[in-house]
């Protein structure tokens, strides 16, 4: 368990090797069913490989939602997200890199991105 606390490694990564000694073993010619029982052998150990990971997402997550509206209220609440948006799409419009996209529904895209940060900053 200590070893891997600091090692931030999540159930993806976990997955992720256990897709690697899935591999080792059907390339190894090991036979289905013994390579279905090995993971399953190895699955009690996902806790202690992803714990470090876990508790600090969940610490992560708590402090978020103590002070998630703090950069709303920064930002001056709704109306000041909607005037970053607007500025954001003012500029947006003219880059030639990125202006066919927003002017395809310019409208449509700029409220439901305000609507989506009003939301992701803890806003009503």
């Amino acid at each position: 368990r200590p070893m891997h606390y600091g090692m931030n490694v999540s159930d993806y990564h976990f997955d992720a090797i256990l897709d690697i000694i899935r591999g080792v073993l059907k390339e190894s010619g090991a036979k289905p069913k013994d390579i279905t029982d090995a993971l399953l052998i190895l699955q009690p150990v996902r806790a202690d490989v992803t714990t470090g990971f876990t508790v600090r997402m969940e610490m992560a997550r708590k402090n978020v939602e103590k002070g998630k509206d703090q950069m709303f209220k920064r930002l001056g609440g709704s109306e000041g997200i909607t005037t970053l948006m607007d500025q954001f799409f003012n500029i947006g419009t003219t880059d030639v890199r990125i202006k066919e996209f927003l002017l395809k529904d310019k409208d449509r895209i700029k409220a439901g991105m305000t609507v989506y940060i009003v939301e992701m900053l803890g806003g009503p």
